[in-house]
C-alpha cells in the first residue's frame, strides 16, 4: 500500500509541475516583444487560416511578397496575404512601403492599399503550446484542473506524514527486526 502510495505521489507531483511549467513557457513566449498573437475572425483566408484560429505575428519581420500579413484597418486587424508592394514617397518626402493584398479565399486584390505603418507583423507558425495557453485562458476551469494533481500530491504527503507521527515510533519498521526472529533490534529501534 505504501508503495502504491508513493508512485501515486510522484505521478501526480510531476503532473502537476510538468502543466505548471506548460503554462509558464506559454506565458514567456505570448509575452515575447517581438510577437504577438490574434485569433482569426473571419474567413477570408481559408484554407490557410480557419475562423477561430490562433496566429503568431512577429513584429520584427518587413512583408514580402507570398507572406501572410496582419495589419490595422479602420481600427480593426486584418489578415491577408501580400501580393504586390512598392515603394512610394509622400509629398514631404517620406519614403513609405506599400501592399496590395488578397485573402486567400477571395478571386481579387484587396480595393485598398496597406501602408507600412498600418502593417503589425508578419504571420508565423504558431507553437503548439501556445495554443494550449490561448485555450486554458479562455477556459478557467481547466487551467484549475491542471493544480489538481499537486494539490493532491501535497495532500497525500501531508496525510502520510500524519498517519506516520499518529501510528506512533514503536511500530517503526527495521531492517533488523526483519531478520531478526526474537524481535531483538540491533540499533535499538
Amino acid at each position: 500500500m505504501r508503495a502504491i502510495l508513493r508512485w501515486g505521489v510522484r505521478l501526480c507531483t510531476l503532473l502537476g509541475i510538468a502543466g505548471s511549467l506548460a503554462i509558464v513557457g506559454a506565458n514567456q513566449f505570448s509575452s515575447a516583444n517581438d510577437h504577438r498573437h490574434f485569433k482569426i475572425d473571419g474567413g477570408s483566408m481559408k484554407p490557410t487560416l480557419d475562423v477561430g484560429e490562433v496566429i503568431t505575428v512577429r513584429t520584427t519581420e518587413s512583408p514580402q511578397v507570398g507572406d501572410v500579413i496582419t495589419f490595422l484597418r479602420g481600427g480593426k486587424t486584418t489578415t491577408h496575404r501580400v501580393m504586390s508592394s512598392w515603394k512610394s514617397t509622400t509629398p514631404s518626402g517620406e519614403i513609405h512601403t506599400l501592399y496590395a493584398t488578397r485573402g486567400d479565399a477571395n478571386t481579387h486584390d484587396d480595393p485598398w492599399v496597406v501602408i507600412d505603418d498600418q502593417v503589425i507583423g508578419t504571420v508565423l507558425p504558431t507553437p503548439f503550446y501556445t495554443l494550449i495557453a490561448v485555450e486554458l485562458a479562455e477556459h478557467p476551469t481547466v487551467l484549475a484542473l491542471l493544480f489538481v494533481p499537486l494539490l493532491l500530491s501535497l495532500f497525500i504527503t501531508e496525510l502520510n506524514t500524519v498517519w506516520v507521527l499518529v501510528k506512533g515510533k514503536d511500530d517503526e519498521e527495521c531492517p533488523e527486526r526483519e531478520s531478526n526472529p526474537q524481535d531483538v533490534a540491533i540499533r535499538g529501534v
